[in-house]
């Protein structure tokens, strides 16, 4: 009978890779919402960024945090996403 071995460092690595790509999708669904949305009301990007949020990770962005980064969105800036 073959034996299973845990390697958590593999478990790391596939977690983090994990992580990045939702990083990157978040990334872009904001650089989208800044490009097609200037000149855009902040209500109106706010619905920019309720729809892309909602296409790309299929779950809905909500206040607070929905109105915070589209208030940056609407003024022009970039939203840079980290991971700490």
């Amino acid at each position: 009978m073959a034996s299973i071995e845990f390697d958590p460092q593999a478990l790391a690595r596939a977690i983090d890779g994990v992580m990045q790509d939702r990083a990157d999708q978040l990334q872009a669904v904001y650089d989208l919402v800044l490009q097609s949305g200037q000149g855009e009301s902040l209500e109106d990007v706010k619905g920019l960024l309720r729809n892309e949020f909602h296409a790309t990770f299929g779950t809905e962005i909500t206040d607070p945090d929905l109105t915070a980064c589209a208030d940056v969105l609407a003024s022009g800036r970039r939203i840079e996403v980290r991971r700490s």
